[in-house]
């Protein structure tokens, strides 16, 4: 498949599992480059590793929180210095809920703050390297929205 990627950079938040992963295999398949966020870095530099193995000719795995403040920033900021540029943006980032009994108010601010603002951080810091290069934006949506269980309904509801 020739998604004409070769060759250009791609960020991927949330890539070391789940459809950031499989996005990230994707793109490096078909020759991209990918920087692959995830919050632990161990994760992310197996998710680049696997990429280099899949093909990508450059794959590079950091440890970002794009639901904290300044995160999403930093992340940008290190994809385009690894890549030397950015083409694309694509946003699988996405939490596992808890018991909602335990602490709802806390669920519904960790998934807005990851969902919502994380997405919303990483878009806003990527869109002026994206209109150099006349790049794209991906966001995804888990299929729990059509049938969410009960332990992720903030996440599902975002």
């Amino acid at each position: 498949m020739d998604l004409l990627v070769r060759d250009k950079g791609y960020l991927v938040v949330g890539g070391t599992a789940g459809m950031g992963l499989a996005t990230a295999r994707v793109l490096a398949a078909d020759g991209a480059s990918v920087v692959v966020v995830g919050r632990d870095l161990g994760r992310a530099e197996a998710a680049a590793q696997t990429l280099r193995a899949d093909g990508s000719p450059h794959a590079r795995g950091v440890a970002f929180d794009v639901s904290v403040e300044g995160d999403a920033e930093r992340a940008v900021d290190a994809a385009v210095e690894f890549l030397g540029r950015l083409d694309g943006v694509a946003t699988t980032t996405g939490i596992l809920g808890k018991d909602p009994i335990e602490s709802p108010d806390a669920m519904w601010t960790a998934a807005f703050r990851d969902v919502l603002l994380g997405v919303s951080r990483t878009v806003e810091a990527a869109l002026p390297h994206l209109v150099e290069t006349r790049g794209t934006v991906v966001t995804t949506a888990a299929y729990s929205v059509r049938a969410p269980e009960i332990a992720r309904l903030p996440y599902a509801s975002l």
